[in-house]
């Protein structure tokens, strides 16, 4: 004998994709804080070293500079390079001013990263908040 249909509807399975890419964007977006609150280093270019006792050619030399955390606002003054004078070998003045582009790079950046994490979490808690209303509260498009 054959049996009736059943007249209950089957319970509606939720995929877990909102809430697993909700908690990925969250980690990502608290790595980039942490990665925002760091100092930057910034090895600003001093020019080549032009000797003959030298066996390279004219290699590069730089200095190394600690600039602030691409969340702060700009110090009062930049870090000044070392003194170093054009001498007779060739070292030269700096390049180009310490921290200034390094540490825009960096604020735009974490101003792109935070815009698209905060996006991506309103989008994955709009997919998650829909899934979970009931089937009755859901409007049929006609």
């Amino acid at each position: 004998m054959p049996t009736a249909p059943s007249t209950t509807k089957p319970e509606r399975t939720r995929p877990r994709w909102p809430a697993i890419g909700l908690a990925i964007v969250a980690v990502w977006l608290l790595a980039v804080l942490f990665w925002a609150s760091r100092p930057i280093t910034d090895h600003v270019p001093i020019g080549t070293v032009k000797d003959a006792k030298v066996t390279l050619n004219n290699p590069e030399t730089s200095f190394a500079v600690t600039c602030p955390a691409p969340w702060s606002g700009w110090p009062a003054a930049p870090p000044t390079p070392p003194a170093i004078a054009d001498t007779a070998d060739g070292v030269q003045q700096p390049m180009r001013a310490a921290c200034t582009v390094p540490h825009h790079q960096a604020q735009l950046l974490l101003g792109f990263d935070l815009i698209v994490g905060v996006i991506a979490m309103g989008g994955l808690t709009w997919a998650l908040l829909r899934q979970s209303a009931p089937d009755d509260l859901l409007v049929a498009n006609p």
